[in-house]
């Protein structure tokens, strides 16, 4: 079974379309300031040519990391090709919408869209979403909705709200804005990372409970998707580990430059997998790793 594990190619994709953001979530890894690359978007003939080594394998797309995809101009002409041959996921939070961005975004054939909203009123918003506008983002929310309903074959709308201490009072009442649109909430525990100034609301389903023995947590890891069938590729074209790979600190060569074939059976990369799946995972997985 392992050895199957270790030899089929990903199903699932993640492209670093922008490395930026409008916004300063604290917890996010552009708005904490942990990213040290640099920052910019990726072309159009950069994506071509990711999209064309991953096309016969690829099921479905994720079109941003670390970042807001629409602030790249040419997210919905990537869109429209990746709509040809795969699924695909824009994940935004809205703030730069106006009713041709949302309509645009609808036409582009996306399958999904998370649209992140943590609180209906500015005050509470703004405590995670900084520099944001809650009302712009539930405008953005109203039109993408609006839009979506006279499609063929909708998109899947998911507004998501994180939730916090400073902020679980406000679920009720964002889940009647989203009745009233027409739309199903989803409501998420956060990740806090060690320091974190935010607090979790401690309620079952809404806390994330991390394994505090070491080799328990080594153990868990085992069930990390990441290994089995995700490839995630940085702006640069560099393939890391997974989205927590902020720096390039993996790094297992550079689809621009390389095939998929070659670098997921890579000797480095196997081994990288492998240690995973056996509950030996390298030091950066259980230094970085938020979801075990």
């Amino acid at each position: 079974m392992l050895l199957k594990i270790m030899t089929q190619f990903p199903t699932t994709y993640t492209l670093e379309t922008v490395l930026g953001c409008n916004l300063r979530c604290p917890e996010c890894a552009v708005g904490g300031g942990l990213v040290k690359r640099k920052y910019g978007q990726m072309r159009l003939e950069q994506y071509l040519t990711l999209a064309e080594k991953i096309r016969p394998y690829v099921q479905y797309l994720y079109l941003h990391l670390w970042g807001e995809p629409l602030l790249n101009k040419n997210i919905f002409a990537m869109l429209r090709h990746a709509g040809q041959f795969t699924r695909t996921n824009i994940s935004t939070n809205a703030n730069q919408f106006d009713k041709t961005t949302a309509k645009d975004l609808i036409q582009s054939g996306v399958s999904d869209i998370i649209v992140s909203i943590d609180g209906v009123t500015q005050a509470v918003y703004e405590k995670y979403r900084r520099r944001g506008d809650v009302s712009k983002a539930i405008r953005g929310l109203f039109w993408l909705a609006k839009y979506n309903a006279g499609r063929a074959t909708p998109a899947t709308i998911t507004p998501q709200f994180i939730v916090f201490e400073h902020n679980q009072h406000e679920q009720e009442a964002f889940a009647r804005l989203c009745a009233e649109i027409g739309l199903t909430p989803s409501f998420k525990a956060p990740y806090l990372r060690p320091g974190s100034m935010l607090k979790a609301t401690g309620l079952p389903g809404l806390t994330r409970v991390a394994a505090t023995d070491p080799q328990a947590r080594c153990q868990a890891m085992r069930a990390c998707p990441n290994v089995r069938d995700v490839l995630t590729v940085h702006l640069d074209g560099r393939v890391v580990a997974c989205c927590y790979d902020h720096n390039g600190a993996t790094g297992f060569g550079n689809l621009y430059e390389q095939s998929l074939e070659e670098i997921w059976l890579s000797p480095g990369y196997r081994e990288f997998r492998q240690r995973v799946l056996d509950g030996r995972p390298d030091a950066f997985c259980t230094q970085e790793c938020l979801l075990y």
